[in-house]
């Protein structure tokens, strides 16, 4: 919220489209990557430089810029002006709070959207925005850092498997999505296995702060639901806007993701209702808990009563008490607050109430 916050303000007042280096920018490089492919052939090159994108191009092969880092505007200013990108959609490249979107700017299409990986030892969900190009024969995804979930889209890029190398641009944009969108899945499996953990503890132990961990699982469904939400509106508007880039032929594969995205919803809404479920469970258990001791107390209570009634009674300073002079008096009053108690204590055991 802080960086958020820190960009919202560097960037008030300024004109649309602006672009602002970040203070580290010049410290932290950016990895610029080149997957150039066609059906029989794959060539990668591990580094590009700035000037030459437009060079690399091949009219008769798939071309897939991968940039990790936003944060150097020159970087961005040069693919903009080699790829005639918008200074807004550029803008938008260095939001990295931006929401998910799609628009089509006739020559390329401009997709925004959310790379979520879990965090198995913080328990809470990384998000990364990626951002993509996607023209006639080429495609461009920005990252915000290095490391990502298409290491099994190279290897079948490089290697020739499936359709990926026979298909065009619009096939790729889609595999990438698709790649990020299965990603969610064991996100959720992930989140759905530490309830279940959660679960066995609560009823084990209700006791313990294990209601907090639900709470933050709760506020991570949130997060997975704040991004999937604009996600399938994106993949929608893709399905349904006659955008010339994305062929009837990719079309069906945009439609698959769709789906994936709605099934992906249902299971956030479950896991939702079983985090509710377990803050219930957890309340019910330790309220039990809190009646079984009161129960103990109370009937503890109850049986010292009468005996705390002739403690009473003897302990009163009268000079005339018939069993003062008795020699047998004392014994016989304790063994009647005895047998007051053994009493009681019976007649609890009989109603079930121990």
């Amino acid at each position: 919220m802080k960086k958020r916050n820190h960009r919202l303000l560097k960037n008030a007042g300024l004109p649309p489209g602006t672009l602002t280096s970040s203070p580290d920018g010049a410290e932290v490089g950016v990895t610029q990557t080149l997957y150039t492919y066609n059906e029989t052939e794959c060539i990668h090159k591990k580094s590009i430089e700035d000037t030459r994108y437009r060079d690399l191009l091949s009219d008769d092969k798939i071309s897939w810029f991968n940039i990790d880092g936003v944060h150097q505007s020159r970087i961005l200013e040069n693919i903009g002006r080699a790829f005639g990108i918008h200074p807004l959609a550029l803008e938008d490249i260095q939001d990295v709070e931006h929401r998910p979107k799609v628009e089509d700017y006739d020559e390329y299409v401009f997709i925004i959207f959310k790379m979520l990986q879990w965090d198995a030892e913080q328990d809470e969900v990384e998000a990364e925005q990626i951002c993509l190009i996607v023209g006639k024969n080429y495609v461009i995804s920005f990252q915000e850092h290095e490391g990502d979930v298409f290491d099994e889209l190279r290897n079948r890029i490089v290697n020739g498997r499936g359709r990926v190398r026979k298909e065009g641009a619009a096939y790729l944009a889609y595999a990438l999505l698709d790649s990020v969108v299965d990603q969610y899945f064991l996100l959720l499996e992930a989140v759905e296995n530490r309830f279940e953990e959660l679960e066995d503890e609560i009823i084990l132990t209700p006791r313990t702060d294990a209601y907090k961990q639900v709470i933050h699982l709760k506020k991570q469904l949130i997060t997975v639901r704040r991004n999937l939400w604009p996600l399938q509106e994106l993949l929608y508007r893709i399905q349904k806007e006659e955008i010339p880039l994305v062929g009837p032929n990719v079309l069906p594969f945009f439609r698959d993701v769709h789906d994936h995205t709605l099934r992906l919803m249902d299971i956030v809404e479950v896991l939702r209702d079983t985090s509710t479920s377990l803050l219930d469970l957890h309340n019910t258990n330790v309220n039990n808990t809190m009646n079984s001791v009161m129960k103990v107390l109370t009937i503890i209570a109850t049986i010292f009563i009468p005996i705390t009634f002739v403690a009473g009674i003897y302990g009163m300073n009268f000079n005339y008490m018939p069993e003062l002079s008795v020699k047998w008096a004392y014994p016989a009053v304790l063994g009647v607050m005895g047998g007051v108690a053994v009493g009681m204590i019976l007649y609890f055991k009989k109603k079930n109430w121990l």
